[in-house]
């Protein structure tokens, strides 16, 4: 993941692949994987003058997305 400059977001990656778009937000460190991302909207992102308000006009409510669990430290010893 890439750590970005903001107030509300911690770091984000892109899967051009897979078109997903992982964010960690500061907030609770949750990360959320949002599906269907066009690499245009990732690049647009990064380059914006506010990541936070770019999530909130172009992201937020228009993809679908789910909540990446932390895998757990615990190795069963």
């Amino acid at each position: 993941m890439i750590e970005v400059e903001s107030s509300m977001i911690d770091a984000i990656d892109y899967d051009p692949a897979s078109l997903t778009l992982k964010i960690r937000f500061k907030k609770g460190g949750q990360t959320f994987a949002y599906v269907g991302v066009r690499d245009n909207i990732y690049t647009e992102m990064l380059e914006s003058e506010s990541i936070g308000k770019y999530f909130h006009s172009n992201i937020k409510g228009k993809y679908d997305y789910s909540k990446i669990e932390e895998e757990a430290s615990n190795d069963g010893q």
